[in-house]
């Protein structure tokens, strides 16, 4: 099936990195949060990953373009952005935190933006909320048994210490997106109801997953922002919104 991309990460693990090549955490969640990982189908090398080409995806932009920018118009306009504000009070709500240095919030917050105009702080503590409930491996028949040791089940927790921060694609994917004036940053909501009045609980990007790249060239990074709206580089703590032609 096709695989729509919400967000965009630097690769930095996989065992083959392919230029042009866009990896994806293999892997299906249903609504109970039961994440099942098929390791016979989509083992990769020494990696357990869904594997497309860039070129697959439409592009948001002409590629020859000199700007393009997904989000706001001018550096101005982008600021003014709630996203750009950052996720405000966490409480003890600590794994927040996390999902901002780590720019999962930038990157939920402006693909929101991007995808569907919404100008939200998102809600950090919804996100949470739907984590995976557990990762189960199977088929692993023909894995050798080093590789076993690493396909372990696990049952993961939907609470505030953010385990949904390692397992990011399949809590976008079942739950999405929405604002932080419905569900509040410093407490994780009971049942997907509103924990701050008046707020509205419209979510975005449900069913949207986290792809990764690797040895992206300047040419290279130009398609993928052209066609995948956010661009995020973990060691560099940085969000990528779009490009622009340098000063003569």
């Amino acid at each position: 099936a096709f695989i729509k991309l919400v967000l965009l990460l630097s690769a930095l693990s996989f065992a083959a990195q392919v230029r042009g090549k866009l990896y994806f955490a293999a892997g299906k969640v249903d609504k109970d949060g039961v994440v099942t990982v098929d390791v016979g189908k989509y083992k990769n090398d020494t990696e357990v990953v869904i594997v497309k080409n860039l070129t697959d995806y439409k592009t948001l932009s002409k590629e020859d373009v000199d700007n393009f920018s997904v989000v706001a118009a001018d550096e101005d306009a982008f600021r003014k952005l709630k996203t750009s504000g950052g996720p405000g009070n966490f409480g003890l709500c600590l794994g927040v935190e996390v999902t901002y240095v780590d720019d999962l919030y930038g990157l939920m917050g402006y693909t929101a933006k991007a995808v569907a105009g919404a100008d939200i702080n998102p809600s950090v503590t919804l996100f949470f909320k739907h984590a995976p409930t557990s990762i189960n491996f199977v088929n692993t028949d023909n894995a050798t048994e080093e590789e076993k040791k690493s396909y372990y089940n696990l049952t993961l927790a939907q609470t505030c210490v953010g385990e949904a921060n390692l397992w990011p694609s399949f809590a976008i994917a079942r739950g999405g997106v929405a604002d932080a004036g419905c569900y509040a940053q410093d407490k994780v909501p009971v049942d997907n109801k509103c924990n701050v009045d008046g707020g509205s609980s419209k979510t975005y990007l449900k069913g949207y997953r986290i792809g990764a790249f690797a040895d992206a060239d300047a040419a290279t990074l130009k398609q993928i922002i052209a066609r995948l709206i956010d661009v995020g580089a973990f060691l560099k703590n940085h969000v990528t919104l779009g490009f622009m032609s340098a000063p003569a």
